[in-house]
C-alpha cells in the first residue's frame, strides 16, 4: 500500500493536470492567447485538426478562428490521468461549440466533440502539455437561422475583461487581499 505523502502527492498531481485541461478549454473560450500559451511547454508539439507541427505556431492561427464567434464553449469530461514522476499521459473527451454570423439572417453553428489525448512533463511553472493530439469524433457544421440567437440581452460568455467569471475572480481577489492586509 502506498503511503500517505505519496497519495497525497499524486491526487495534487491529478488535480493540478485537471486544473491545466481547463484552464485550456478557458483561454481558447476567451481567446485569451497568453493564457494560452503557458498550457504548453515552449517545445510542443501539436496534431489537431488537420495541423501538425510546433503549438507555438497552432496557437495564433486558431484563436484567429475562434475571433468573431460567439458562444465559444470548451468542455472537457472524464480525464484518465497516469503520472510517472515528472512525466505524465491524460486523455479526455471534449465538446466544442461555437457560432458566427454567416450570411445575412444566417448563423454558422459549428459542434466538434473528439478527445485529446496529451503527453505532459512537469515544471518550473507547473504542469505543461509536452504533445496534444486533438481527435475528432463527430462534426457538425450547420447553418441556423439567426433569430436562434440565444440571449440577445445579459452576459455573455467574451474575452478575459467582459466576462462575468473574471470579474468574481477579481473581487475575491481584492476581499481576499484586503482582509490579509486588514489582518496584519
Amino acid at each position: 500500500m502506498q503511503d500517505l505523502n505519496n497519495i497525497i502527492t499524486e491526487l495534487a498531481d491529478r488535480q493540478s493536470i485537471t486544473d491545466l485541461l481547463l484552464a485550456y478549454c478557458a483561454a481558447c473560450d476567451r481567446i485569451d492567447e497568453a493564457a494560452l500559451r503557458t498550457c504548453f511547454h515552449p517545445d510542443a508539439t501539436h496534431d489537431h485538426g488537420g495541423y501538425v507541427g510546433p503549438s507555438s505556431e497552432w496557437i495564433a492561427p486558431a484563436l484567429a478562428w475562434l475571433k468573431g464567434r460567439v458562444g465559444i464553449t470548451h468542455m472537457i469530461s472524464t480525464p484518465r490521468i497516469v503520472i510517472k514522476g515528472d512525466r505524465a499521459a491524460s486523455d479526455c473527451h471534449f465538446v466544442a461549440y461555437n457560432r458566427t454570423d454567416k450570411q445575412e439572417g444566417m448563423l454558422e453553428e459549428v459542434l466538434v466533440k473528439g478527445r485529446y489525448v496529451d503527453r505532459l512533463i512537469r515544471t518550473e511553472q507547473g504542469w505543461q502539455i509536452l504533445h496534444r493530439t486533438g481527435i475528432h469524433d463527430f462534426e457538425l457544421i450547420r447553418e441556423v437561422p439567426a433569430e436562434t440567437r440565444p440571449m440577445a440581452a445579459g452576459p455573455s460568455s467574451g474575452g478575459p475583461a467582459d466576462d462575468p467569471f473574471a470579474r468574481e475572480l477579481a473581487a475575491l481577489m481584492y476581499a481576499r487581499k484586503r482582509a490579509i492586509h486588514h489582518a496584519v
